[in-house]
């Protein structure tokens, strides 16, 4: 009867950790997903899309050879329409770029409260987002840049 009820023990611990972790990942970035799309609403009078969708957050004040090679997929027509740049108005200033000649995808932070956000490290991050939101981030290092783009492209 002990071994019995020591299977059964083994098994119910292991149902209760499988949905534990079941329940973490699903909440994963919870605390994320809630604070972007207030950003996104507050400034940009929209929310994370129901479909899979990429936000690259470029801060002004990040690596100045990273922001070069992506201030150039920003004037790029070709840009995969899943993918929003968001960028702050300081980094148009510092740049010297034309609003209007900016791709349809890019979206300017006039408030440039995209420089303070936790995601990108001071650099760039990419989020991955999906079904309303956030299920990856990751911050773009200057040696991952080449290999972003080309994803990004």
């Amino acid at each position: 009867m002990t071994y019995l009820n020591h299977i059964f023990l083994i098994i119910a611990v292991s149902m209760l950790v499988s949905s534990c972790k079941h329940q973490e990942n699903s909440d994963r970035y919870s605390k994320e997903t809630t604070q972007f799309n207030s950003y996104l609403q507050q400034y940009f009078e929209t929310k994370i899309p129901s479909d899979t969708s990429y936000y690259v957050l470029v801060s002004s004040k990040g690596c100045s050879g990273c922001i070069k090679m992506f201030v150039k997929l920003l004037t790029s027509p070709a840009t995969k329409s899943k993918v929003h740049f968001i960028v702050s108005s300081n980094l148009l200033i510092k740049e010297n770029l034309d609003p209007g000649l900016l791709s349809k995808v890019v979206m300017i932070d006039t408030a440039n409260k995209v420089d303070r956000l936790p995601y990108h490290k001071g650099n760039i991050a990419v989020m991955e987002t999906a079904n309303e939101k956030i299920f990856n981030y990751y911050n773009v290092e200057p040696y991952q840049t080449d290999s972003v783009l080309s994803v990004l492209k």
